[in-house]
This record gives structure tokens, sequence and C-alpha cells, in this order.
């Protein structure tokens, strides 16, 4: 659960980031002065929900799997290793040599 505010929360916050920029450039249109710099306090508002949006992230992974990966595939036969259904192929060229026999 706090996974998920902590994710919300960053969001949240990038977002009131990206406003407030806006309405900085929006004011120094009207007044007629120069865009220079990011004021410092939209910057650390930008950090603050990128570093908050990482670790939501990091947190809310899962488990790591080893790199090395016999110790899970050593509980699997070999033919279920090896067994990939998505290059399984049923309409092929040895049903049309069938049908003349």
């Amino acid at each position: 659960y706090q996974r998920r505010v902590r994710g919300l929360l960053s969001v949240l916050i990038l977002l009131h980031t990206t406003i407030l920029m806006i309405q900085h450039r929006t004011y120094l249109r009207l007044i007629e002065k120069p865009f220079t710099s990011v004021p410092s306090e939209i910057l650390l508002e930008c950090a603050s929900g990128v570093i908050l949006c990482v670790w939501g992230v990091v947190a809310s992974s899962d488990e790591f799997l080893p790199i090395q990966t016999i110790h899970v595939h050593r509980k699997k036969s070999f033919d279920s290793r090896n067994s990939r259904p998505s290059f399984w192929q049923f309409r092929h060229r040895g049903q049309v040599i069938d049908r003349e026999a």
C-alpha cells in the first residue's frame, strides 16, 4: 500500500513542478523579462519528486532472481526447459504432403 502511495505522491509532485514551471515562464513573458534560469524552489521540488519516484520504483520491484539460473532450472526437466510453445507450428507443408498420400 505504501509503495503505491509513494509512487502516486511522486507523480503528483512532478506534475506540480511542471505547473509551477509553466506559471513561471508565463509570468516572465508578462513582465517581458528573458528566461535566464529556473528558480531554486522549482529545482528542489523537481529533484525531490525524481528521487521519490526512483525510490518508489526500486522499492516496489519484486525479489531479484540470481544471475546464475542453475538454481531455478535444476528443478525443471529437460523437456520443460526447452519447451517453446510460441514456436510450434501446426499449419505447415507437411499437411499438403499428407493429403496427397
